[in-house]
């Protein structure tokens, strides 16, 4: 019940106790004083009745008496008038038992009124001629007191109306900086650090609308604050610090988005004869020049592709990515690299400089089927002579595509793929060690042959043929029946495809699952990664809520700060977010990496996620992440 509500109900009830109070009060006042009136109305009666037949009563059979006692009877005032003669015999005996239906019974039975009467001695001359009794009919009072109880109630219940409303305003007003807010504290729970304008004149409420206000502006310096060292140490973790390049980590994270995305292109391994040779000639100083200059060399090399990455691998290992797919395009600008080097040729004294490996990549690729394609050309390139170059022809698929479609779509259709968990998250806090907090679902599936395939290809495929939602559907699925039948009681990650998150075909499908599963519906955590979601963000926030709606969470897996700044996770509603391998990958003495990790877990306090590391190597790295602070992780399995 709002505040409003509240504050309207228990003036209501104090009103209502006040005014039973009052009207019971003021109705026995007026009966109190209709009696009093009464009395004193037949006390009068009585005496001037007595004095008005007093000179009548020597002659007993005077018309006149009976006249006069008529007269005052008639006017229906009175319940009963007695004239009795100075022997107490009764002479005239008049009575009126009206009853007035406009007042209820009820209303006689909680309001009694005692009948009032009156009685005087008549005199005629020296003697006592007679005595009078003179009884008020109650009913007058009643109808007085009944009249008089409806006017005080009828005008109690305007005057109730009336400050019902004023109050219900009065309160409308005072209270609607509580709504604002009410709508700051969500606001700021959703991320968006935000202040209130409109101070509020009541005191109370000012003073809580400026704390708000004071935290909002803390929270989102700290925000800031957090951006800019997380801003500061990716960029020190993915650069190479000679050259200014991307490094080996940045150049393999990117393949993967790449692969990831479908797209093609081609990756050029570059790597520099004999550099152990050359600093020895030339002295650590030089090298460092000559590796600069070269780096400087790819980056300025004229008619380069639109889309063109460098980067840094080792010491004397250089590559590109670049998205020109056809061989005489790719065969053209290693011809144009190769010439480029003719200048730092001459200045150094150096014939043979390097030699590039080339090899496509496409959708069905795998990173580490790429990085051995390439090395395998750059081999051949070492065998053709100085200073040259190899292009391994397109990785070749063991099938057709028509083959994979039809593999493909039999596997899902007969959900022949299999399920195992890995990745079992344990939390960091040592008091609960043995506490499992989460685990992931991975799916595998076989080729007719029985051969396992690669779990990346297959759910490439799977989208490239349109059928990642009945996947999808079937993961679930499964995962939902491993925790029925097998009574798990910790979290399961489901990593989804991005086609499934923007399907209402697929929302309305999990709307049914998960409304006949409502019992383990927090045990389901659905998982996208950082590079699906940065292009993506409305579509992600927009699933997130509906997940929490329905009672499950959300994850966001392999997070690195450069795909999506704290701004950006912040209005995410997260449930978890797992960091990327190369984040918590050798992070024991690695400044960079420690500050990297510590401002993401002071900004998971801040916006109220988890965070969580995969596949930890070394026992260093986490009791590292121990003392960080993060909240769970998994260990590498030994093979």
């Amino acid at each position: 019940m709002s505040l409003s509500k509240q504050l309207l109900t228990l003036l209501t009830i104090l009103f209502l106790v006040i005014f039973s109070v009052n009207f019971t009060i003021s109705i026995n006042n007026i009966r109190d004083y209709l009696e009093t009136e009464s009395i004193t109305h037949a006390q009068d009666t009585a005496t001037a009745l007595g004095l008005a037949l007093s000179p009548h009563l020597e002659d007993e059979d005077n018309p006149m008496i009976e006249a006069i006692i008529n007269a005052v009877f008639d006017r229906g005032y009175y319940k009963e008038i007695r004239l009795l003669d100075n022997q107490h015999k009764e002479w005239i005996n008049l009575t009126n038992n009206r009853v007035f239906d406009e007042v209820p019974e009820w209303f006689i039975h909680l309001f009694p009124m005692n009948t009032a009467s009156a009685n005087t001695e008549i005199n005629s001359g020296w003697r006592i001629a007679g005595k009078l009794y003179v009884t008020i009919n109650p009913g007058y009072g009643y109808l007085k007191l009944y009249k008089q109880s409806k006017k005080s109630f009828f005008y109690s219940l305007i005057a109730f109306a009336i400050a019902f409303m004023v109050l219900t305003l009065t309160l409308r007003y005072t209270l609607q900086p509580l709504k604002k807010l009410e709508l700051l504290a969500k606001t700021i729970g959703e991320g968006h650090f935000q202040s209130l304008k409109e101070i509020p004149w009541t005191t109370e409420v000012k003073n809580v609308a400026l704390a708000m206000n004071t935290m909002s502006a803390k929270i989102s310096r700290t925000i800031n604050n957090l951006n800019q060292k997380l801003e500061a140490s990716t960029q020190a973790l993915q650069l190479d610090p000679l050259t200014q390049l991307w490094n080996h980590a940045k150049f393999k994270t990117d393949l993967k988005h790449l692969l990831a995305e479908k797209h093609e292109g081609h990756v050029l391994l570059i790597k520099i004869n004999n550099l152990g040779e050359l600093s020895n000639r030339l002295g650590p100083e030089k090298v460092d020049q000559f590796l600069l200059a070269f780096a400087n060399q790819l980056k300025n090399i004229h008619n380069k592709p639109s889309h063109i990455t460098y980067y840094r691998l080792f010491g004397a290992e250089f590559a590109i990515i670049t998205d020109l797919t056809s061989e005489d395009a790719i065969e053209s600008f290693a011809k144009e690299l190769i010439q480029s080097w003719s200048e730092i040729s001459k200045k150094y004294q150096i014939q043979d400089i390097a030699h590039i490996g080339i090899a496509r990549f496409t959708s069905f690729c795998t990173v580490k089927s790429i990085l051995s394609a390439a090395y395998e050309a750059l081999e051949q390139a070492c065998k053709i002579g100085s200073n040259s170059f190899f292009i391994t022809k397109t990785i070749q698929q063991a099938k057709d595509l028509m083959t994979w479609k039809s593999l493909i779509e039999t596997i899902i259709e007969k959900q022949s793929f299999r399920l195992k968990l890995i990745n079992q998250t344990k939390p960091l806090n040592l008091s609960k060690a043995n506490v499992i907090v989460m685990e992931e679902a991975f799916c595998f599936a076989k080729d007719d042959n029985q051969q396992n395939l690669a779990t990346g290809t297959f759910i490439a495929l799977a989208e490239k043929f349109d059928k990642a939602i009945e996947l999808d559907k079937g993961i679930i699925s499964q995962v939902i029946n491993k925790i029925n039948n097998e009574g798990i009681k910790h979290p399961i990650t489901i990593n989804l495809s991005l086609t499934s998150v923007q399907s209402n075909i697929f929302r309305s499908w999990l709307t049914k699952k998960l409304n006949n599963q409502s019992t383990i519906a927090h045990q389901l955590v659905f998982s996208l990664t950082a590079y699906s979601v940065k292009n993506y963000q409305a579509s992600f926030l927009e699933f997130s809520n509906f997940l929490h709606q329905m009672g499950a969470k959300i994850l966001l897996k392999r997070y690195e700060p450069h795909l999506l700044s704290l701004d950006e996770i912040k209005i995410l509603n997260l449930d978890y977010l797992r960091l990327a391998r190369s984040i918590t990958t050798e992070i024991n003495g690695n400044t960079d990496k420690i500050t990297l990790i510590t401002s993401i877990k002071e900004s998971s306090d801040l916006l109220n996620f988890k965070v969580l590391a995969e596949n930890i190597l070394t026992t260093e790295d986490l009791e590292k992440l121990r003392k960080i602070g993060i909240y769970g992780a998994s260990l590498a399995v030994k093979k």
